[in-house]
Parts: structure tokens; sequence; C-alpha cells
């Protein structure tokens, strides 16, 4: 990895893991002590040398060891309620079932529920960095705790769909996006070597959880009832956002403070200014790669919301339809990190556009004809494992279409792009529920399928555009 420069210093990175920041005039000035005074006794150069040693003890960053660790489980706890829209299917579907709510297009209302925590999950990721200045990283997640255990005791209390809207949607919602800002503005100023292990292992246990919450969700909703679901989910967040809390910190000098090691050497990752640069636009490699953001996001979507509504339209239980969508979150546990281990080798590009070839021909080859459990999670395997390369592989793939001057603005326009999560899903279930036996026949899913696949494969062209726009060599790492 290039290390970032910076005026008048130099960078050294030793072997212990720590990047020294040494101003030039000072290291020259101390070589020359030792240099040019050959009287000096052996006692006085082992005294210039624990001099330099102590100057550099002072501007060290200490990286990719030691406490880092301690923030990486922090920015666990605090990100993994990230994959809470992705076991809302499994909640609508006892909504559904139970009759809970009355009206017309219930089905299409719920979705929008979900739609919209996800959208404002991501988008207000932007408004975090705005808090992160003045609150820091504790400050914001203690905010982004308060707001989700808030969120969650509420929604436990909702009779109309309303007030889902404001207590789940979008209260649980900015809760879990300022929490996730905290860990991505604090966790890059511990690594720099080992970022992308850190990264993945924060971005692999919000599938872990969702692993396990299906089957709790299920079991709380047939002893307890539907409230007790979001009342266990409050104390869950409650915890998790303690635990970080106490982890989540800055680099603790001060030097650090103002030169915080930034992603991929972006060391304007702090200038407000910089954020909101449409200029990035005018690129047509970032333009493509924003317009197919938010059609992967919601391809990934829509089969994490549907299969299980799916599974139960097919005859099978409750139960087995909870499991499809925690055996869908185990498979992508395990390829969040076998996949980014692949893109350090292949190019997180490369990556991506066989991930989502992988997981266009899942639903058009396995999911289109499945209709038995074994065929189902034969599905969730395969969508499970490919379906998350996006999340995991989107920084360092814009890091490779913009420079390093560009990518928070960069990244900040991926999220705004990706409010389109809200309309996507929607669409599919307006015209999903609009006819159950109209032109999609006996199977009233045919739609989402085809709008899961189609997205998927509408991904694959435009990041293939992209890779050939930048290199047409085809075995070509990028």
């Amino acid at each position: 990895m290039v290390q970032p420069r910076y005026d008048g210093d130099t960078i050294e990175n030793n072997d212990s893991g720590h990047v020294i920041l040494i101003n030039q005039e000072e290291k020259n000035d101390l070589e020359k002590n030792i240099d040019y005074h050959p009287s000096f006794t052996n006692h006085e150069m082992h005294h210039h040398q624990r001099h330099v040693e102590d100057q550099q003890q002072q501007d060290e960053i200490v990286v990719d060891r030691g406490y880092a660790w301690l923030v990486t489980i922090g920015g666990t706890a605090a990100s993994s309620f990230n994959g809470l829209p992705t076991i809302w299917g499994v909640i609508q579907d006892i909504y559904i079932k139970d009759g809970l709510f009355s009206g017309s297009n219930i089905a299409m209302q719920l979705t929008l529920i979900g739609s919209l925590l996800q959208a404002l999950l991501i988008a207000c990721v932007i408004i975090s960095n705005i808090f992160y200045k003045r609150l820091g990283p504790r400050g914001l997640t203690f905010l982004g705790t308060i707001l989700n255990f808030s969120g969650f005791m509420l929604t436990a209390q909702a009779t109309s769909i309303w007030h889902l809207y404001l207590s789940l949607s979008i209260t649980v919602g900015l809760g879990i996006a300022f929490s996730y800002g905290a860990t991505l503005r604090c966790t890059p100023q511990w690594f720099i070597q080992k970022r992308s292990t850190s990264f993945g292992i924060q971005g692999s246990v919000p599938s872990l959880l969702c692993l396990v919450l299906p089957l709790v969700v299920t079991q709380v909703s047939n002893t307890l009832g539907h409230p007790w679901i979001f009342r266990v989910l409050g104390f869950i967040s409650l915890g998790t956002g303690v635990i970080a809390i106490v982890f989540l910190k800055d680099q603790p000098s001060t030097k650090n403070k103002h030169r915080s090691i930034p992603l991929d050497s972006t060391k304007n990752l702090n200038n407000n200014n910089n954020n909101f640069d449409l200029d990035v636009l005018k690129n047509p490699n970032m333009l493509l790669w924003v317009c197919g953001s938010p059609l992967s996001v919601s391809a990934r979507y829509l089969a994490f919301v549907f299969v299980p509504l799916y599974a139960t339209h097919i005859g099978l239980s409750g139960t087995q339809a909870a499991s499809t969508v925690s055996i869908m979150a185990g498979s992508e546990f395990f390829g969040r990190i076998i996949l980014g281990v692949i893109a350090d080798r292949i190019g997180p590009l490369n990556t991506y556009i066989g991930s989502t070839v992988a997981c266009s021909l899942a639903v058009f080859v396995i999911w289109m004809f499945a209709y038995q459990f074994t065929s189902l999670v034969g599905f969730s395997i395969v969508s499970g494992f490919f379906g998350g390369a996006y999340t995991i592989l989107f920084p360092s793939i814009t890091s490779t279409i913009v420079d390093c001057s560009q990518y928070p603005s960069a990244l900040n326009v991926i999220m705004l792009a990706n409010l389109l999560t809200i309309v996507l899903p929607l669409i599919a279930s307006s015209f999903g529920t609009k006819d159950n036996d109209g032109a999609s026949g006996n199977d009233p899913f045919l739609i989402y399928k085809i709008t899961a696949g189609g997205l998927f494969g509408v991904c694959t062209i435009l990041s293939s555009i992209v890779k050939f726009r930048m290199n047409r060599r085809i075995f070509i790492k990028i």
C-alpha cells in the first residue's frame, strides 16, 4: 500500500506495527549530531541514539496491533445491527400471517418499512460525519445506542403501520447509521496493512447475527408474542452499544487527530469541503459505478426479504422459512471473509463481477425452479455467499476508480445514490401484489425473481464496462 505523504515529514513503518511521523529537519539535525561529531564517546553516541528513539516514540502511531484490535471489537459491536433490514422479511411474514394490520396493500407498505430502514442506514452515514467532529466515536455511538434502544421499545408498542415508519425505519435507522458511521471514521486510524481484515471482521459479524436472529424472532413470536421481538432486539442493541462505547476511541496523540491515516491514503478525509464535490461524476467510470450501486443493494435486499415469504407460499413451515434467511446469512458470513481474501489476489472489481454473475445465475437457475426446501436452501447458500460482495468491496473499488482526494466525495455520492433502494423493492412489490394470478401465472413471486436476477445482471454489465474502460486486458488485476 502506498503510504500518505505529509509536507515536511517522513513516514517510517517499522516491523512492530508502528507508523512513525518524523519531522525531516529534526531528523537531519539528529543524524548530523551523530555522524559529524567523531569526538563523541560510546556513551554519548548511545545517548544520542536513545534521544532519536525517544523523539520517534513521541510521534509514532500504533497500528495493526494492540488496542487496534479492541477497536475492531468495538466496531464490530457498533455495526452488528447493519444486517437488520435483511431479516425484516421474517418479521414481515409474521405480521402478514397473523393479520396484525388491516387495510389494502399491506405487503407493499411493510416492504416500504424495510426499504426505508435500509436506505436511511446507508444515507444517514453522511449525517454521522457531521456529528462525529463534535461528539467523537464514543459520543456518536452513545447517541446511536439511545436511538436504537428507544426505537425498538417504541416499535413494540406500535398499533399502526405509520408507527413503524417513525419508530423502526427512522429512529432505528438513524441509530444504526450513527453507530456504523463512528466505526467508518474510527477504524482507519488504527489500521493500515490489516485494515481490510478489520473491516472484514466487522462486515461478517452482522451476517452471523442474522444467522441467529431469524430463529430467535420466530421463537419469541410464537411464545411471547410479536411485541417481545422488538423488546429483545432493544436489549441486544443496548448490550452491543455498551461494548462499542467502551472500546471505540480516536488515536490518543494530538498529532493523530490532525494526521490520522485515512482510508487508502486519503489524507483529506476529514476535510468537510471535499465531502460533496460533484466533479467526481465527470468521470464516466465513476458515473457507471454510482448507477450500479443501488441496483446491487436492492437485488440483495429482494432476495433476503422475499425468500422467506416465498417459502411460506410454497407450503413450508414458519421455522423452515426463517431457516432460509439464517442459512443465507451464515453463508454470507463465510462469503464476506473469503471474497475479501480473493479480492486481494485478483482485484476487487474482478471479484465483484464474478459475484454478480453467480448471484444472477442463482436466481434464474435455482430460485426460479425452487419448489422444495432443499432447492431453496441451495439458493440461500449460493446467494448468501456471493450476495455480500458489494458491501465489503465497494470502498476498494471506488478508490481504484477515483484518486485519493476525490474518495470522500465519491463515497458520499454513492450513499446518496443508494437512497434508490427505497424505490426499487417497492416497485417490485407493487407489481407483485397487483395481480397474484395474472401475468405471473401460478407464481406471484415471479416478478421478484425476475427483478432480483435482472438487477444482478445489470450490475454485471455496468461493472464489466467500467473494468474494460480502465483496462482491456481480461485477466488484469483491478
